[in-house]
């Protein structure tokens, strides 16, 4: 989002952190899919730890048998993307990756990391069904790229990174691959912006990336965006089609705002 509205950091922040039901559930998932990955693929975790481990989370009122379907899942993804090298390769997982050297005060963590042979695999697990994300351009993927690169650098030749992000319950993963020099390159780019979002400066730029952001019920610049579907000249006879994929497209954003901006209000009162 502050690569696109560098505003939105430091205005956003005002507002409180309504994180709910569908986090706890990303939380939960994410343990799960930790202690599978360690136990099947990276084989750090005895068999006796991991069901005694595993065992303590299934308790959770939020774990479902679907749960454990996309969990499985997602460790045999890593587990046939470890298998892919020509030889066995170091695997680490859930690692904090240093990112302050693109972004001020940045940290991330990676879900899993694959390194051998000159190739670097990050695999990012999302357990949200709402949104479909895609690992092409993302500079989520992007950045924990870099901090990964930061971390196993020194360590390991690192030629070629591919990013993936493996979203079970719409059944999509999705991969991009840059080389080192690429990431690197694009890397420098991002400082500047990153160093102008950390201030609170330039300017307010609403877009699809306003989707989660806290303070989009107050936000003029928003409003000014998903008010003007409103203002749509169409024909007497009704509306072009290319007005209707329009209308569309910006209603759900319409939709999206009013629900933000009645949440801002009623916290005002």
């Amino acid at each position: 989002r502050w690569l696109h509205c560098t505003r939105a950091p430091r205005f956003e922040a005002q507002f409180p952190d309504s994180a709910g039901t569908a986090a706890a559930e990303g939380t939960l998932a994410h343990a799960l899919g930790e202690l599978k990955v360690r136990h099947q693929a990276a084989k750090t975790l005895p068999r006796a730890d991991y069901q005694t481990a595993a065992a303590k989370l299934r308790e959770n009122p939020l774990y479902t048998a679907e749960m454990e379907r996309c969990t499985d899942a997602y460790a045999d993804f890593v587990d046939e993307t470890a298998l892919g090298y020509p030889a066995r390769p170091y695997i680490a997982v859930e690692q904090s990756l240093p990112l302050d050297d693109w972004i001020v005060e940045g940290a991330g963590t990676g879900d899993c990391i694959i390194l051998g042979g000159g190739q670097l695999d990050i695999i990012d697990l999302k357990y949200g069904k709402g949104v479909p994300v895609s690992a092409e351009g993302n500079p989520q993927m992007r950045l924990y790229a870099l901090g990964a690169l930061k971390r196993y650098g020194q360590i390991f030749r690192i030629d070629a990174v591919r990013m993936t992000i493996f979203q079970p319950r719409l059944e999509s993963v999705t991969s991009e691959t840059l080389s080192r020099e690429a990431l690197e390159d694009w890397g420098e780019r991002c400082k500047t912006v990153a160093r102008t979002a950390y201030a609170g400066e330039g300017e307010f730029t609403p877009g699809d990336w306003c989707r989660f952001c806290r303070g989009k019920g107050a936000c003029r610049a928003y409003a000014g965006k998903v008010l003007a579907v409103g203002r749509l000249k169409s024909p007497p006879e009704g509306m072009t089609p290319e007005e209707l994929s329009r209308a569309l497209t910006e209603g759900a954003a319409l939709s999206q705002w009013y629900d933000g901006v009645k949440e801002y209000a009623l916290s005002l009162t």
